[in-house]
């Protein structure tokens, strides 16, 4: 959620504005595209910075039934995660009660991971990796994040 422009009237919970993020983080488009500033090699004058959070700032009970009584005004920025090639790469992918309780398909385009685990409830990163599926996990390249839970996935970052 946004706090709702001065002079506009925005129909989310309690008067603000619906927007995508990704840890407290709304993605904003750069004027010239991030590869394309990589090859120019203009990443030190380009609009985007390599400091995106591993985690939410502000931790929560994200399956609770009212996390929107907090302030979740989310940041607008292009920071980028930037890995050495090859990096083997954990993401958990937590489910929310934001709006609704579903569950919610997560696509990576030209690639494929590992689900090595899922889990309803907040994730607990101390107990919940202890179940993961490291022997034959499935290879995919879409998860169900389960409805009011978790999916953990390992990718290798080689393309």
């Amino acid at each position: 959620l946004q706090d709702c422009p001065a002079n506009q009237t925005c129909k989310g919970y309690a008067g603000k504005r619906f927007s995508a993020s990704m840890n407290n983080l709304s993605f904003v488009r750069p004027s010239m595209s991030i590869l394309e500033t990589h090859y120019r090699n203009l990443t030190t004058t380009s609009s985007y910075s390599s400091d995106f959070p591993e985690k939410p700032p502000n931790a929560f009970d994200y399956t609770g039934v009212n996390p929107l009584t907090e302030n979740m005004n989310t940041e607008f920025g292009t920071k980028l995660l930037v890995v050495p090639y090859g990096t083997k790469l954990e993401i958990v992918l937590q489910d929310t009660s934001f709006l609704n309780v579903e569950n919610h398909p997560i696509h990576v385009h030209g690639h494929n991971f590992f689900v090595v685990g899922r889990g309803f409830g907040n994730f607990d990163a101390a107990k919940d990796p202890k179940h993961y599926n490291v022997v034959d996990p499935p290879e995919r390249n879409t998860v169900a994040v389960p409805m009011g839970g978790w999916a953990a996935i390992r990718i290798n970052a080689d393309n």
